[in-house]
């Protein structure tokens, strides 16, 4: 079997040293992304994730001459945040959105529209605040302080990610990994754009008589950016899961370094002998 680009760096990516998970917290554990990735993309869909992989590389690892990359910056000043921030029933992956949507940045964006730490907007937040597992902070604060709070905006996203899970995994019955990759996509370009184009595949003649999952959805999705290259949205959705796959990526140095990481409270997940970090 041929190894391209982007299954060596799912090898990879098991070389990373992730954090044993505190009893309430659920630490920045990437490994869950790799997982869900091998599980859900066919042989395919893998080679669409690959070919992205490559041509948005550049775009995370880019930086300026003397300066430190921004998202290597952004996890150094979240990691004593998320160190008490979390959930059990969220995969630690979706801890890397926030990287990549703000950079870690508290006011980044307007407050009329995607803004603070997760880019999440006032009406969403608005309909968090009510629902019976937010915090009385989460309840009793205003959209735009909950946004740019950092422990308030992430109990908010994760509720909100925890919903689109609900929904994928026990309302359209997908599996759990599958169900995991549609809700961060919805995160990002909306839950009605991803159920349009699951039932957009649906009503075509080759689909109507089996079972669409998230390797499929991705493949379309490939194809439909390509015959739309003026679709930003299209553009951005196809581009998310390998940007946070390569964010991962770029974060691996830092994590094997960092201070939080001891001998008592890591493990490290073995590499294969067969492949290499270039």
């Amino acid at each position: 079997m041929i190894l391209r680009y982007c299954y060596h760096c799912l090898l990879i990516l098991l070389t990373l040293p992730f954090l044993a998970p505190a009893a309430t917290a659920q630490h920045t554990n990437f490994q869950s992304l790799e997982r869900y990735l091998q599980e859900a993309l066919d042989d395919t869909a893998m080679q669409d994730f690959e070919y992205v992989v490559k041509n948005v590389k550049h775009n995370i690892f880019w930086q300026q001459e003397g300066q430190e990359n921004k998202y290597q910056s952004a996890y150094r000043r979240s990691t004593p945040f998320f160190r008490h921030l979390g959930r059990d029933d969220v995969p630690g992956f979706v801890f890397l959105i926030p990287y990549l949507e703000s950079g870690w940045h508290p006011t980044r964006g307007k407050p009329s529209s995607d803004y603070g730490y997760w880019q999440m907007v006032s009406e969403v937040v608005a309909e968090i605040k009510t629902l019976d597992e937010a915090s009385e902070g989460l309840r009793n604060s205003h959209p735009d302080e909950i946004r740019s709070n950092p422990a308030l905006s992430t109990e908010a996203a994760l509720i909100h990610l925890r919903r689109y899970y609900f929904y994928f995994r026990h309302v359209a019955n997908f599996p759990e990994a599958d169900a995991w990759l549609f809700a961060v996509t919805a995160f990002n370009w909306g839950a009605g754009n991803v159920k349009n184009l699951l039932q957009a595949m649906q009503q075509t003649p080759a689909n109507n008589k089996k079972t669409i999952g998230f390797a499929a959805f991705y493949h379309h999705l490939f194809i439909t950016s390509k015959q739309r290259p003026n679709d930003k949205s299209m553009r951005v959705a196809l581009e998310y899961l390998p940007n946070l796959w390569n964010i991962a990526l770029l974060l691996q140095p830092l994590q094997q370094t960092a201070q939080e990481v001891s001998e008592n409270n890591a493990f490290t997940l073995k590499r294969s002998s067969s492949v290499s970090i270039p």
